[in-house]
């Protein structure tokens, strides 16, 4: 990687407003400061609007899905730059202090890496458990539903966008992992950093808790429809 692209961080947000200054925080205490932080709100009814005015100046309200919020940002910054470093992070998570130099600094050492994901360190909120989460062949059984990338730990170059597209928005929950299925297949390099780079929190009020099972059904979903294409294109190529 030459010239040192534009890194966008956005953070997604809906009545997390005792989560979101440490989050907040955690992007404005990088090593490496992020180039642009687009905060964005889901129609809290909570302080987090306040939150956002008093530490970062501005955010944006956007009630859609999360998919839907992303891409609605993604639209803009591509109309804005050529070429960036896109990450997002939900309001209940934070970055550790290395997180974007350590991402930088893979992606010059490693300059065909297109999406690079790290370690996280996992708290259950109400217990203080902890552990590591992420292995070195992070897309390992994507096809098979395993999902080992843990999503804020996640860098994307924008040349991903333009390969395979943007976010799926019909889909709820489990978009993030659809986008990195479908990156894989695409033949995108995905890259790995040993250390950890995001704080992630388990709490019984996360979408994670609170729909365990609408997630789970969504991977299942998604896997035998990736599955039921490949083997009609398979069939067709044969033909």
């Amino acid at each position: 990687m030459g010239e040192k692209m534009q890194t966008v961080v956005v953070i997604q947000n809906k009545n997390y407003a005792k989560f979101l200054p440490y989050t907040i925080e955690s992007i404005l205490k990088q090593k490496v400061p992020f180039d642009h932080i687009i905060g964005t709100d889901a129609g809290s009814s909570d302080e987090s609007k306040q939150i956002y005015e008093k530490m970062l100046g501005e955010y944006t309200e956007i009630e859609e899905s999360q998919a839907g919020v992303l891409n609605k940002v993604l639209v803009s910054v591509m109309g804005d730059y050529d070429e960036f470093l896109f990450s997002w992070i939900n309001s209940d998570d934070m970055y550790m202090p290395n997180f974007v130099q350590s991402h930088l600094e893979y992606f010059k050492r490693n300059p065909d890496a297109e999406i690079v994901c790290s370690r996280a360190m996992y708290c259950v909120a109400e217990t203080g458990k902890t552990w590591i989460h992420g292995i070195p062949d992070c897309t390992r059984n994507l096809e098979q539903g395993e999902n080992w990338i843990c999503q804020p730990t996640a860098m994307i170059k924008s040349s991903v966008f333009d390969k395979i597209g943007i976010f799926n928005s019909t889909i709820k929950y489990a978009f993030d992992f659809e986008f990195w299925l479908r990156a894989k297949k695409a033949g995108i390099k995905f890259g790995f950093i040993p250390d950890v780079t995001v704080f992630y929190r388990v709490h019984s009020h996360s979408l994670t808790a609170l729909y365990h099972e609408d997630i789970m059904q969504e991977t299942r979903g998604i896997v035998i429809r990736k599955s039921e294409k490949n083997s009609d294109y398979q069939k067709h190529s044969k033909g």
